[in-house]
């Protein structure tokens, strides 16, 4: 019996494997935290994490090729967005030791109030 439930726990350990190793990054990371606020173009995302258009560009090849991203075209723009699965969830990796949660994280992107 317990063998037969080693291919369906490899897999889910190797889902987030993957998903870790995206988010490993700590400009796809903001990447993400960018899109959890809302649909943006790449013209965007370049101004505000001040990185090159190609980079970007790869970046949301990797959330897209790992089913985190879609996108919109509208005109000749395109446009990304999370997918449903991570904004429904925000996103929470539970592997003991370690816990990801993006819905609870500061995600350093917003003006801190002035005291």
């Amino acid at each position: 019996m317990l063998h037969e439930t080693l291919p369906a726990a490899e897999e889910s350990l190797s889902v987030h494997s993957e998903l870790c190793r995206v988010l490993a990054d700590t400009h796809r990371l903001r990447l993400v935290l960018l899109l959890a606020r809302g649909e943006r173009n790449v013209s965007s995302l370049c101004r505000e994490l001040h990185l090159s258009q190609p980079r970007v560009s790869k970046y949301l090849a990797m959330l897209r090729r790992n089913h985190l991203a879609v996108t919109r075209r509208q005109g000749k723009e395109i446009f990304y967005s999370l997918t449903a699965r991570v904004t429904a969830g925000m996103l929470t990796i539970d592997l003991p030791p370690c816990r990801l949660t993006l819905g609870g994280l500061d995600d350093g992107l917003s003006p801190q109030a002035q005291d």
